[in-house]
């Protein structure tokens, strides 16, 4: 084991007490991220910033002082003074039958549960070799280390919030009969539909993608295979392509209506001017909580083009596939081709502020607070 992996090793299973630095008898345990706990300023790159220190706030303010781990946390610890305990990963399995018995257990559900969240991936890989395209790329498998414990853990927990925002992410925990409830996620740039220049007539044939990790599991190859066949249309891919991907894809990449931009901040200049080209945010992704990247997209007004897999609420501000398919994808094209520049409008205007509404700090924090105090039956 090198120096790096030793710092990280290290990292991970760092016991950070009392966060809120907070003098009230019941105490809880955050099993999560610590990150916003430790580096306080800086970039934000993920929503789990955001989420972690609400999640700390609304504890406190139910009269819990906070511990933190990370989700991946392996050291033995002491669990009887907690009287509430919410996470995900291992660590929040290893809880598992070790609290004393008055302790309440939440699941907080960044995804959908891992069982059908490992079906769906291993999906796309098989589809992914029969069109002879296979590569060893960036997987999304969650590797979970003791499934029946894993099972246990969840099926024990006293509630699950989940952070999709859909019908088709909670069915995944059907299996697990107590409270379930539903708090959304985060857009991660500041920009909204008023902060964008964007020209209507150019922008409605131009879609942009952002990529995170692991582009199958995100559809990459199913959004290039569909925008090959429609040189009406321009793809801009934003983010890191994997190398093995564009191998794979280079034909399809290179032929002349697909533009590859490197990683850009949701908050920088770059990434307000590549949304105001653009008039929509496609993801096909196989399996989401509440996809991040279309959130942040939408913010910006661009119009979603997506499936439930993705676990948003649209409402009727994009277009929701019934199938993450490259046909279907072309028939929605389509559609867009016949729609008035005022309908393509009016769309923008609801996508940001679906996310005002919705999928902002604000309004995580009022249905997560809202959720907790159900959980503790406070009032």
């Amino acid at each position: 084991m090198n120096c790096k992996q030793l710092v990280i090793l290290f990292s991970k299973n760092i016991l950070l007490r009392n966060v809120n630095r907070t003098h009230f008898k019941k105490n809880s345990l955050l099993i999560y991220v610590t990150k916003p706990f430790v580096k306080k300023y800086g970039k934000v790159t993920h929503p789990n910033y955001y989420k972690a220190r609400i999640i700390s706030g609304c504890l406190k303010e139910c009269g819990y002082n906070v511990d933190v781990i990370y989700s991946e946390y392996t050291r033995k610890l002491d669990l009887r003074k907690y009287s509430f305990i919410i996470g995900m990963g291992e660590g929040y399995t290893n809880t598992y039958g070790k609290t004393d018995r008055h302790c309440k257990r939440v699941y907080l559900a960044t995804g959908t549960c891992f069982t059908t969240a490992n079906q769906r991936e291993l999906e796309r890989w098989i589809s992914l070799y029969q069109k002879n395209k296979g590569f060893a790329g960036a997987e999304r498998f969650e590797k979970v280390k003791d499934y029946v414990k894993a099972v246990g853990s969840l099926y024990d927990s006293d509630a699950v919030i989940a952070g999709g925002d859909n019908e088709w992410v909670m069915k995944s925990y059907e299996w697990i009969h107590s409270k379930k409830y539903m708090v959304g996620s985060i857009a991660l740039t500041n920009f909204r539909y008023g902060d964008m220049s964007r020209n209507i007539h150019k922008s409605r044939h131009r879609v942009l993608f952002l990529c995170g990790n692991g582009c199958i599991h995100k559809g990459l190859d199913i959004v290039v295979e569909a925008f090959w066949e429609r040189q009406d249309y321009e793809l801009y891919i934003v983010g890191n392509v994997e190398e093995g991907f564009h191998n794979a894809y280079r034909k399809e990449i290179e032929q002349g209506n697909i533009v590859l931009e490197k990683f850009q901040d949701a908050n920088s200049e770059a990434f307000r001017e590549i949304c105001s080209r653009c008039g929509f945010i496609i993801n096909m992704s196989c399996s989401e909580s509440c996809c991040t990247s279309v959130l942040t997209g939408m913010a910006t007004g661009l119009i979603p083009i997506i499936t439930e897999a993705e676990g948003i609420n649209i409402g009727d501000s994009g277009y929701l596939l019934m199938r993450a398919d490259r046909q279907e994808i072309g028939k929605t094209l389509d559609m867009i081709n016949q729609a008035t520049e005022e309908e393509l409008i009016d769309k923008m205007e609801k996508a940001s502020g679906i996310i005002v509404n919705q999928y902002s700090q604000r309004s995580f924090y009022a249905r997560f607070k809202e959720a907790l105090e159900d959980i503790l039956e406070v009032g």
